[in-house]
């Protein structure tokens, strides 16, 4: 079976999200058989500048993989930064508020290139599968129409303005089949976009159960950690809401005195208000991402626009309890499905999921076992690969794979978190949301020369 993987930048440094479930997915295609090539750009990655072609146009191989990239076209950057400041101050729902020419002109600068569409194009009965991912971007809106059929979407889909609009509902119209991360990911799809009498199935990303056991106490000794910590991986931005995060420990520490830290790990940049509390490790390679995850406490994952989260997967591979956001249905699904996790939607709750996981110690040891339990079972490298194989496999033949992808529960005993959740909210006194903490005086002057310097530049004056 031919298979190709069309996603806007691919290397193998590049960590989690759906870069990461591409590089998983074509992996476990290729290992079993399949011929696997990937479709993209010569954009370094999501946080580059989208108009530099940091790797040369052809073809190279990276992890075994066939790689064919493409080179970006050029954008109108400042129209871009516009429109997309419109789609981020959406709140869900608000469908179809830009004009159709400003959607086309934000989904035609999603980092185009008209050269891997002509391939794709051109290409068409090359191959047996084109497997479109994410949806946002400007190969998967526009690929699915010239692949016909033999297009499938993998959207990781969010609830977010940008998922309203027209020619993203065109893409997924287009798509010959849709494969979704979890049943939350595809009740949202069946709700805002055209998927009614499409090929659908529910997969998920996996996890490799042996590589994933970390050494957390090789990772105490090396960040000098002998206190209990809550671990938060991933991109520090407010888009994830590592910003509310860092608020509301800082507010829970006020409140209990304990000696709780906050380790953050990942790309990118957060506020830390100059806490000594708070530990920005910055980005870890995947040795040292294991050791935190096992020597962790609990992992947190604030983000509301998930459609799966790889990271709940390594934390219970390593049998550590979760934490999410209860306004993220794919990650809250995980953690009831799983009973891994619990979940918060204030201050409050999240004060109250804190001091369940950290206080008692043999309840969150359970969590974890169970989220481990849930993981082996339903996500582990040789249980996806199957389902990847069967489910591509009936749909090359025209029919429908005999599994039910990624919908299953823990077949073993498996803890009942919401059962824990709602002891926890019973009688739950509210508490006032906590404000961001003043700056060091330092940190305040550097951040308001930094916006003016911006705000010059933006006006077209160098200073």
């Amino acid at each position: 079976m031919k298979t190709a993987f069309v996603i806007p930048w691919f290397h193998e440094k590049i960590g989690g999200g759906a870069e990461a479930q591409c590089r998983d997915a074509a992996l476990l295609l290729s290992r079993s058989g399949c011929d696997v090539t990937i479709l993209t750009t010569c954009i370094r990655d999501h946080m580059s500048d989208w108009n530099v072609n940091y790797f040369p146009p052809g073809e190279t191989r990276e992890l075994g993989l066939r790689i064919l990239r493409f080179p970006a076209d050029r954008t109108d950057r400042d129209r871009f930064d516009r429109i997309n400041a419109r789609y981020m101050a959406m709140g869900s729902g608000e469908k179809h508020t830009l004009p159709e020419k400003e959607e086309e002109a934000f989904f035609r600068s999603m980092a185009p290139s008209s050269a891997l569409l002509e391939y794709v194009e051109k290409n068409r009965e090359s191959y047996d599968f084109f497997i479109f991912i994410p949806y946002l971007f400007h190969s998967s809106v526009y690929g699915p129409a010239l692949a016909g059929s033999r297009s499938l979407l993998i959207p990781c889909l969010h609830d977010e303005g940008y998922a309203y609009s027209r020619p993203v509902a065109r893409s997924f119209a287009a798509a010959g089949g849709i494969i979704f991360n979890t049943r939350s990911e595809q009740s949202l799809a069946s709700a805002i976009v055209p998927v009614a009498g499409k090929r659908q199935a529910v997969v998920g990303d996996c996890v490799d159960m042996g590589s994933c056991a970390g050494d957390g106490d090789l990772f105490r000794r090396l960040r000098g950690l002998e206190d209990p910590f809550i671990l938060c991986l991933g991109r520090r931005d407010s888009t994830k809401r590592t910003d509310v995060l860092v608020r509301y420990f800082l507010a829970y520490k006020k409140l209990r005195h304990s000696y709780l830290r906050l380790v953050l790990a990942g790309p990118g940049e957060i506020d830390t208000f100059g806490s000594p509390e708070i530990l920005d490790v910055g980005f870890l390679d995947r040795k040292e991402k294991y050791g935190a995850l096992a020597a962790c406490a609990f992992l947190c994952n604030p983000s509301l626009n998930e459609s799966f989260s790889i990271v709940l997967l390594e934390a219970w591979a390593n049998r550590r309890p979760a934490l999410v956001a209860s306004g993220c249905p794919p990650t809250t699904e995980l953690c009831r499905r799983s009973g891994g996790g619990l979940w918060f939607d204030s201050f409050a709750s999240f004060c109250a999921a804190t001091d369940y996981l950290v206080s008692r110690e043999e309840p969150a040891r359970a969590m974890g076992e169970s989220g481990h339990r849930f993981t082996e079972e339903n996500y582990s490298t040789e249980v996806v690969a199957k389902r990847y194989l069967l489910l591509l496999k009936a749909w090359q033949s025209g029919g429908d794979p005999d599994f039910a992808a990624g919908t299953e529960e823990c077949s073993r005993k498996r803890i009942d978190s919401e059962a824990i959740m709602e002891g926890l909210l019973s009688g739950l006194e509210p508490l006032p949301e906590p404000a961001p903490p003043p700056r060091p005086l330092h940190r305040a002057l550097r951040g308001a020369v930094t916006g003016a310097l911006r705000k010059l530049r933006r006006a077209g004056r160098k200073p």
